[in-house]
């Protein structure tokens, strides 16, 4: 006979509803309101590797940014988890979209350490 798995985390009465889901993801979504903002640009050069939006999720609160080079004012948890994602963007990536033409927007690719050095 066959073993029998069982998901404990429903044996144990952790199962959760949608909406306690659903409250779980407003209350998250309230408390990063409340967090100091930061402004943050996407060029609009990085559009044809990264999209023309950029989602950002955190315990399920999500924002959407325009990568349209325009300057947008958002929560520091989401700024920070932006420019991560940003930065695993390969150069050779934005180069082979055409997006850049000849590499004299290169400085679009630096990160914020390289400029500061």
């Amino acid at each position: 006979m066959a073993e029998t798995n069982i998901n404990k985390a429903n044996a144990l009465g952790n199962k959760i509803s949608e909406a306690e889901m659903k409250k779980e993801v407003a209350d998250a979504a309230k408390a990063l309101a409340t967090k100091k903002k930061k402004a943050i640009s996407i060029p609009k050069q990085l559009a044809p590797v990264v999209g023309e939006t950029m989602i950002s999720c955190i315990n399920g609160a999500c924002i959407r940014v325009p990568v349209d080079g325009e300057e947008y004012e958002i929560p520091e948890p989401f700024f920070a988890l932006i420019r991560e994602s940003l930065k695993t963007v390969n150069s050779g990536d934005v180069r082979a979209s055409g997006a850049l033409g000849n590499g004299a927007n290169d400085q679009f690719l630096e990160s914020d350490d390289a400029k500061t050095k």
